[in-house]
């Protein structure tokens, strides 16, 4: 019998972006966030970047601080109408990050701040310890359960130009003639990887994962920004959502580290819920596979959402059928 384990905190580095939309100021934000910081965060800075349009964006960099900026794009009107605000954690790392940096999405909407349907999440985590392979390898999986986790999110996602699905780039590839090979994870890297750099008007940081800050790590020495961004929740200011997607994503990046190759044996959607959990990390082949505390929670977590949004289809029959066997335990 063969048992394995799985637990959080992962020490990856990573950072959030909360979109909101623009009920109020930056510098009401900006004040808010100092509010959370003093009695129940790590006592980080605040910085808010002055500034009308463009003018009051600025990037975010390897900083230790809450940084509150422009963002054109999540408006509720949409991009070239109106505008909203960004809210960009400090770089956190640990169990400790993940739950202060989680827990001020209670704290805003409590303070009146609100969403849109033009509002995204995203979260940075760290790959420079990556290799292509593992990169190729976390492609894959992704892409072979990729429709599953647009289920879970709200319907317009799968319609947002801010996160298109990776497989429509896969299909692309296909088109010219690729053809996947599991054991060879880091030529799907090279065929998959982006070409475009920029860090403005990119249409390859628009995908549901976005792979420009790692290709340009490939490139370039000493980049100081090598990393991968997922693109695809919708921002809900509710601590539970930002939570689970954050444990999700870091846990997801670890479990293709440590189990790179052989990847997918295809790329076709599964209809098994073991193959859905085993691509996102939540399940191995061990015969029993034990997560800690803050693992099992996201699980159940996931299997509700798959239960609720596939509601016609054997994987949300299968994911019901076991968050109430795991419930039980």
């Amino acid at each position: 019998m063969h048992v394995g384990y799985r637990e959080l905190p992962s020490e990856r580095r990573f950072g959030v972006e909360l979109e909101v939309t623009n009920t109020c100021s930056k510098d009401v934000i900006g004040m808010s966030v100092s509010g959370y910081e003093a009695l129940y965060g790590s006592q980080k800075d605040v910085v808010v970047t002055k500034g009308k349009g463009r003018g009051g964006w600025a990037e975010t960099r390897r900083n230790d601080f809450w940084h509150v900026k422009y963002d054109s794009t999540c408006g509720p009107l949409g991009k070239h109408i109106d505008n909203g605000w960004e809210i960009a954690s400090y770089i956190g790392c640990g169990d400790k990050d993940v739950k202060a940096i989680s827990g001020i999405a209670d704290w805003l909407a409590n303070a009146g701040l609100k969403t849109n349907r033009n509002c995204g999440l995203h979260i940075h985590a760290d790959a420079s310890d990556l290799t292509n392979s593992q990169v190729g390898s976390l492609m894959a999986r992704w892409i072979k359960i990729e429709s599953y986790l647009f289920s879970i999110c709200n319907k317009r996602r799968s319609k947002s130009i801010y996160c298109k699905p990776l497989k429509e780039k896969y299909r692309e590839m296909v088109g010219f003639g690729y053809e996947y090979d599991p054991n060879n994870t880091s030529r799907f890297w090279s065929i998959m990887s982006p070409r475009n750099f920029n860090t403005h008007n990119n249409d390859e940081k628009k995908c549901a994962l976005n792979f420009v800050g790692y290709a340009s790590g490939q490139i370039m020495k000493n980049y100081d920004k090598s990393t991968i961004e997922l693109r695809l929740p919708e921002c809900i200011l509710e601590t539970d959502h930002v939570l689970n997607w954050v444990r999700l994503f870091l846990n997801f990046i670890d479990s293709c580290k440590d189990y790179p190759e052989p990847g997918p044996l295809d790329l076709s959607e599964t209809t098994d819920i073991k193959d859905v959990l085993r691509c996102i990390g939540l399940q191995e082949k061990e015969d029993f596979w034990i997560l800690d505390q803050n693992l099992l929670e996201t699980k159940k977590w996931f299997l509700k959402k798959l239960a609720r949004n596939k509601e016609t289809s054997v994987v949300a029959f299968e994911a019901n059928n076991l968050l109430a066997f795991i419930s039980q335990i």
